[in-house]
């Protein structure tokens, strides 16, 4: 993940960026206004070239930054889930400047619109990389996580983020899988102690994670779905904390992303199920004191 400098400086090309296509849109827009009105065949050709020239050099040069950007994403981040950007089609823009007919507004409107639509590409793949941009961040560092997975486990995920962010990949999963493990043995820990599990504290102690997950599917408290993802996390966690294979090693790096978001995930779901039964205890606590309440009451008043 790149560092803050970084992430600014990505942050303000894609500014500049954003700026030559505002640029090259309100040229388009000047179509309803004075551009591309003539009178005659000669008019005509003369208008088209100025306009054509005017809007070829703006596309250019965003084109040269769009490519620019793109090769800054290939050559340094290319572990982040996003495509290139889309350059601008100056051949399509160029076909349509010289297609227009008419001079009335009704025309032009027609002509700035498909103009307009030659930027879609570009705006739409610049949308879906701050998106996947953002997904890859908001795992880490989504402003509600911490109030989901709590303070002890958001404090290792944040470790995990800080690792990531200086391109430690497989570190980083080993500490999401370890705190994926610490949520499971909590989640075990409750339904221990709700008897819904038998077995002791100190059984659960000498488990190990493989036991642990095996468990959880033997009591039905996930779903075969989930025993896969979670196995396949325990699997990459292993390969990142024990002496492995290149081929392992780089297959997880190139994974890393995909690894620690499903995590993140599986962190989320069993926090709210510890939750869940934590609940759970609490209303049966409750009405367990309610009723000895009342015998206490129905006691003291046959007394």
């Amino acid at each position: 993940m790149p560092c803050f400098e970084e992430i600014f400086g990505l942050a303000m090309h894609l500014k500049y960026i954003e700026d030559l296509k505002f640029n090259l849109k309100t040229n388009f827009n000047g179509v309803l206004l004075v551009a591309l009105y003539f009178e005659n065949e000669i008019e005509e050709k003369e208008i088209k070239d100025k306009f054509f020239n005017k809007n070829k050099e703006i596309i250019e040069i965003t084109n040269k930054e769009i490519n620019e950007f793109n090769l800054k994403l290939e050559s340094k981040y290319n572990y982040l889930p996003s495509k290139p950007i889309e350059i601008i089609n100056i051949n399509e823009i160029k076909k349509i400047i010289y297609g227009h007919k008419g001079i009335d507004s009704i025309s032009r409107e027609y002509t700035i619109l498909k103009l307009n639509n030659c930027l879609l590409d570009t705006e739409n793949s610049i949308k879906n990389f701050l998106d996947s941009f953002e997904n890859q961040l908001m795992p880490f560092q989504g402003r509600h996580t911490q109030k989901i997975v709590g303070e002890e486990n958001f404090k290792l995920i944040k470790e995990a983020f800080d690792i990531y962010s200086l391109g430690y990949f497989e570190t980083s999963v080993f500490i999401m899988g370890k705190c994926l493990e610490k949520c499971i043995t909590e989640f075990l820990k409750k339904n221990i102690e709700k008897s819904k599990i038998t077995n002791t504290l100190e059984e659960l102690d000498n488990w190990s994670f493989d036991t642990k997950i095996n468990r959880l599917k033997k009591e039905k408290l996930i779903s075969d779905n989930d025993y896969s993802k979670i196995m396949s996390i325990k699997w990459d966690r292993n390969i990142s904390s024990h002496p492995s294979e290149k081929e392992e090693i780089e297959k997880l790096r190139r994974d890393s992303s995909g690894t620690i978001t499903l995590c993140i995930n599986k962190i989320i779901d069993f926090s709210k199920k510890i939750e869940e039964v934590k609940s759970e205890v609490e209303i049966k606590q409750d009405r367990t004191k309610e009723l000895l309440g009342g015998r206490s009451l129905h006691s003291s008043f046959l007394k």
